[in-house]
């Protein structure tokens, strides 16, 4: 898979900016791309639950005494950029959660949390994430570097569209992965 330079090259070809070689290459572009790639990344991997990035931890309690209307009190792991939904000890996924901090408020007893990791290993991406996020790198970069709103307002539409198709491809990743369970289930039961 791409490296962080090589996603920031796409985007800096895509708005007609010369390739880097690295991030600390000391140019503006090198430099734009060292000052947003890990937000960006971060923007984008928060923007949808992508099945590279999907955890689920059982959570450890911090304490069981009230506050407000919550019960209990859990740790959020250290890699959760966003949290999705908990499941109960019932295996239910509309358990009601608070985030506050760094930690989940929750009425039930022994959760887990299903949520986006913060993932920084590029070989790990999705190749519809990638394309995620090198468009969002483009739709940063274009003024800065082109001095043209007309190219960052381009690059923006391109991003929503990549981010689009690629919300819709890791969905259907998914569905499928359902499907095949359910039909695994049923032949069994046959």
């Amino acid at each position: 898979m791409a490296s962080a330079v090589q996603i920031c090259n796409m985007a800096l070809q895509r708005v007609g900016s010369p390739a880097i070689t690295a991030l600390d290459q000391g140019n503006k572009a090198a430099n734009l791309c060292q000052t947003y790639f890990e937000t960006l990344r971060d923007e984008v991997l928060a923007a949808h639950d992508w099945g590279f990035a999907r955890k689920r931890r059982q959570l450890a309690l911090l304490s069981e005494t009230a506050v407000g209307r919550w019960t209990y009190t859990y740790q959020m792991p250290v890699d959760c950029l966003k949290p999705r939904f908990v499941e109960s000890s019932l295996g239910t996924q509309d358990t009601k959660f608070r985030v506050e901090g760094s930690t989940i408020l929750c009425n039930e007893e022994d959760i887990v949390l299903v949520y986006t990791a913060r993932i920084t290993d590029t070989t790990k991406f999705s190749t519809d994430f990638i394309k995620a996020l090198w468009t969002r790198i483009a739709a940063e970069l274009a003024h800065p570097l082109t001095g043209s709103n007309t190219k960052g307002e381009g690059m923006w539409k391109l991003y929503y569209i990549a981010l689009k198709e690629a919300e819709t491809e890791d969905s259907r990743s998914d569905k499928d992965e359902v499907t095949e369970q359910l039909d695994s289930w049923l032949a069994a039961r046959g």
